[in-house]
């Protein structure tokens, strides 16, 4: 048993890395982890497995990270070479079959009989679905890792208990949640025994699918492929098809606004925005919401609201950042046409877009370090353009409802509409689905709709690493059960870890 510390080179950024420990059994990898840190590739020391000294990242606290893992795997290594599910084993996760060690832990761990026979029942239940499914005989902990291996699971028994066709077929439909339950508590067990590999998510396990036509789930969500289809979307002469690019700028503004609901949308006052962020009461759960309110969701505005965003860019200029030496070094060294200090953030875009596709000089170092201003010029345009909104009268943000007929209603308090006002806000829910239809037509997107903004969001924060209870906190939900409902209509397939967050997925 060894170990070793490597950099793995990013795939957009050759010239950064992130530090890997790796564990070898022999040949045979143990586990690969990312220590935590990502840097320059020049900066590492293979022969030495650390950082070179160096005034870009804190080499000191890093090449500390990296002894202290050293230790902890020399002191593991002193005290026990191997060991089985009551003391941790260090043996590859290919070999391992969870069948096996559920069996092995029921004898373990639980001394009562009827625990031990009733899960054993549902351990063979698993028996017969892997053989079923995948023609296996054992349960490889990869396919464990799979995030539509439960979902495939209840499917199956499901179908198992409604084959019985006996008074008590509807009770042992039920039960199916208790099995899930079950085969929970014995994964968490095998994540507490396995502390060297990856831990295994469980999280969406107690997501529950339909009781009837499990199989018609319906998936009301856009892939990353289909929202890039959205932002490329091009305008077309015509009133018709101007008023149609004011719905996709909004559908775009709803999914990078933490998803917001239509209603919520349409209502949306100019005093909404506050402190660099949305606050507004949600229509359907009088419950407030804050949101942040970002750059991609101001340059989403600015489509409506051009000047206010173009003054919002001039009173943050790169100027106004308060610069490192070696920052305002780079900046300095790179010839611009437009005085230096008033650049403004897309002009700071530009620079760094045509330093990237310079194929006859190395400006990778000023790359990393025109990204770290862009993001913080971007946070500084996010937050004057929110200002900006929240110092306008009141006024509704969207011009789908005549703001005289709901002028009544307080900012901050709960919404109560009446008849009129409620026809007028269904009314102006179908002019906005109306435009999404064009573009879903003009797209090959089926059904395009503003909830589909919401249902997106949701899946692609849950694609990113975020929690059931973090999507619900940011879709305003009343309780986590509603975000629920959400995630089970999602497809079965979800990437296993989370790579990056949800905005850094796209480009406007």
């Amino acid at each position: 048993m060894y170990q070793f510390f490597s950099l793995r080179k990013s795939q957009k950024d050759k010239n950064t890395g992130t530090i890997i420990e790796s564990i070898f059994d022999d040949r045979t990898p143990v586990s690969r982890k990312s220590v935590g840190y990502k840097i320059p590739v020049k900066l590492w020391d293979g022969n030495n497995e650390k950082v070179k000294v160096n005034e870009e990242v804190d080499y000191i606290l890093i090449n500390s990270r990296i002894q202290m893992l050293k230790s902890q795997f020399s002191q593991k290594l002193k005290t026990q070479k191997r060991f089985d599910h009551q003391t941790p084993t260090l043996i590859a996760e290919k070999e391992i079959c969870f069948i096996e060690f559920c069996r092995e832990i029921l004898v373990k761990d639980y001394d009562s009989i009827a625990t031990q026979n009733k899960y054993t029942t549902i351990v063979n239940s698993m028996v017969l679905f892997i053989k079923e499914r995948y023609n296996l005989d054992r349960l490889p902990i990869e396919i464990l890792r799979r995030f539509d291996f439960i979902y495939e699971y209840a499917i199956f028994i499901a179908k198992q208990t409604n084959r019985i066709k006996d008074p008590t077929a509807t009770k042992k439909n039920n039960t199916r949640f208790n099995y899930i339950v079950v085969i929970q508590t014995l994964v968490r067990k095998f994540n507490q025994h396995h502390p060297h590999l990856e831990t295994i998510k469980t999280d969406h396990y107690i997501i529950q699918v339909p009781k009837k036509n499990l199989e018609k789930i319906k998936s009301r969500m856009l892939k990353k492929d289909e929202i890039d289809k959205i932002i490329n979307y091009q305008e077309m002469d015509g009133k018709k098809r101007i008023k149609t690019m004011e719905g996709k700028y909004q559908f775009l503004f709803q999914f990078f606004t933490s998803g917001l609901r239509v209603s919520d949308i349409l209502l949306m006052n100019f005093k909404h925005f506050v402190d660099g962020r949305l606050e507004l009461i949600i229509q359907k759960n009088d419950d407030l919401l804050s949101v942040p309110f970002s750059f991609k969701s101001a340059k989403l505005l600015s489509y409506f609201y051009p000047i206010e965003f173009q003054r919002a860019l001039e009173l943050n200029p790169i100027g106004q950042l308060n610069l490192s030496v070696i920052e305002l070094e780079t900046i300095l060294n790179i010839h611009t046409e437009k005085d230096f200090g008033s650049l403004t953030v897309l002009d700071v875009v530009n620079l760094n877009n045509h330093l990237k596709r310079n194929k006859f000089d190395d400006y990778s170092e000023e790359v990393v370090i025109i990204d770290g201003l862009i993001r913080r010029m971007e946070s500084m345009v996010a937050y004057s353009m929110c200002e900006i909104m929240g110092e306008k009268e009141p006024g509704h943000v969207f011009d789908y409802l005549p703001y005289e007929e709901f002028k009544d209603l307080k900012i901050f308090d709960k919404k109560r509409l009446n008849r009129d006002q409620i026809k007028l806000l269904t009314r102006g829910r179908s002019r906005y689905n109306s435009k999404l239809r064009r573009i879903g037509r003009d797209l090959g997107i089926k059904e395009l709709s503003s909830h589909v903004s919401r249902h997106s969001f949701a899946y692609h924060m849950l694609e990113s690493g975020a929690s059931i209870e973090e999507i619900s906190f940011a879709l305003g939900h009343a309780t986590v059960q509603q975000t629920q409902g959400y995630l089970k209509q999602f497809p079965q397939k979800f990437a296993d870890k989370a790579i990056k967050v949800f905005e850094d997925s796209f480009e406007l």
